[in-house]
C-alpha cells in the first residue's frame, strides 16, 4: 500500500514527504511487532521501496537509524530461530513431520531475509558509502554470518548479495571493509579476489 501512495504522489515530492512522514512512525512499528511473514515481509517491502521512491534528503539521520535497526531485528531473530531450529532437530521426539514443520519455517525465514536485503539495497542504491556508517559494525556483522559453509545456501546467496552492492555502490569505500581481517576470515576466497580485482 505504501509503495504504491507514494507513487500516486509522484510529481510532487512536498505531498510524498508530508505523507511519509504521517505514516512512517506506525509503520515501523507495527514491522517490528509483526509475527505474520506474509505481512512482515509486504511492510519490509513498503521500507525498501520508500527509499527508493523519496528523495534522498526526506529520510533523516534518526530515521536511516530506524529502519537500519528494523534490518537488524530481522537479522538477529533470523539466526535465533535458526539455532532454536537445530536444537529441535536434537530431540528424541523430532521425526519427518516436525523436520517439515521446521523446513517451512525456514522458508519462511529466509523469504524475510532478503526482504530485509531489499532495504540494505536501496539504501546502497541511493546513500552510497554514506550508508556504510550504519551498516557498521552490527548489520555488516550479521550479514558476513551468512556467508560460511554450513550456512544454507539461500542464507549465502542473500550474504553474498548485500556484500556485491557494497562493492558495487560505496566503491574504493568497500575496500577497507574487504580488507578487514575479520570479514576476511569469512567471505570465500573466490569473492575476496574477485573484490579485490573490481577494487
Amino acid at each position: 500500500m505504501v509503495p504504491h501512495l507514494l507513487r500516486c504522489l509522484e510529481g510532487d515530492q512536498n505531498a510524498q514527504v508530508m505523507l511519509w512522514n504521517h505514516i512512517k512512525a506506525e509503520l515501523f512499528v507495527a514491522t517490528e511487532g509483526e509475527i505474520e511473514p506474509e505481512v512482515k515481509s509486504e511492510q519490509l517491502v513498503a521500507i525498501a521501496s520508500a527509499v527508493e521512491i523519496l528523495p534522498r534528503e526526506a529520510i533523516d539521520p534518526e530515521t536511516i537509524v530506524k529502519m537500519t535497526a528494523i534490518v537488524e531485528k530481522v537479522f538477529t531473530d533470523h539466526f535465533e530461530r535458526s539455532a532454536d531450529r537445530a536444537e529441535t532437530r536434537k530431540d528424541e521426539d523430532f521425526d519427518e513431520v516436525v523436520e517439515q514443520q521446521l523446513w517451512d519455517e525456514m522458508e519462511e525465514d529466509n523469504f524475510l531475509l532478503t526482504k530485509a536485503a531489499d532495504i540494505t539495497h536501496a539504501f546502497l542504491k541511493v546513500h552510497g558509502a554514506a550508508y556504510l556508517s550504519y551498516m557498521e559494525p552490527s548489520v555488516l556483522g550479521l550479514v558476513t554470518k551468512l556467508l560460511p559453509v554450513d550456512r544454507h545456501w539461500q542464507e549465502r546467496q542473500w550474504g553474498i548479495c548485500v556484500w556485491d552492492d557494497i562493492v558495487e555502490f560505496t566503491g574504493p569505500a568497500a575496500a577497507k571493509l574487504v580488507n578487514n581481517t575479520k570479514h576476511q576470515t569469512i567471505i570465500p576466497e573466490c569473492m575476496l579476489i574477485g573484490f579485490r580485482i573490481i577494487l
